[in-house]
């Protein structure tokens, strides 16, 4: 009752905290919310927790707290096989190391994730993580790579008939040609 709506009030002020620009106070009511739901043994409130303040640290260019955040959310969902959770989890690492120009990090957090899109036949999920994928190879200058993943988007997004994303896979093909020149 009254400790998980606190934990809930906590998360609120952190997100208005967030909406004011106020990062500082977001954060600190992060932890306030991440304490209170391990208070109450809710495994994913407290990742939720971990996840938001992770989000702002890496607003902030915070990398290495961020890091350790989405490592912790990690370590905390794996016993619980939150696949979708864990693959958002590896994303939001790949992300990390990518702003930190580390792309082998990125890559191989990016492909775990991947995986687990996979196995879960998460359509729009696999989307995204190709996207995330094709746009790494195309900085480190990998137009071969990033062709596979971006015609495979390209692909779904014409089944489903996404024309928004269409516009992006195919910018994404022009970027792949201009690099092959």
């Amino acid at each position: 009752g009254y400790t998980r709506g606190l934990a809930y009030a906590y998360r609120l002020l952190g997100i208005s905290a967030e909406y004011r620009e106020d990062p500082g106070a977001a954060i600190d009511y992060y932890l306030r919310f991440r304490r209170s739901a391990e208070t109450l043994g809710d495994t994913v409130l407290t990742a939720s927790a971990i996840s938001d303040a992770a989000g702002i640290y890496a607003k902030l260019k915070q990398f290495n707290e961020a890091k350790q955040s989405y490592l912790d959310y990690i370590a905390l969902l794996q016993p619980t096989n939150s696949r979708q959770k864990l693959a958002k989890g590896y994303s939001n690492l790949g992300v990390i190391y990518r702003r930190e120009n580390r792309f082998d990090s990125a890559y191989f957090w990016y492909t775990k994730a991947l995986a687990i899109r996979q196995q879960l036949n998460d359509s729009a999920g696999i989307a995204t993580v190709h996207n995330n994928l094709a746009s790494l190879l195309l900085y480190q200058q990998k137009p071969d790579e990033a062709y596979t993943y971006i015609k495979a988007n390209l692909q779904y997004h014409l089944r489903i008939g996404s024309t928004e994303d269409q516009w992006f896979d195919y910018c994404n093909l022009a970027s792949v040609y201009m690099q092959k020149e």
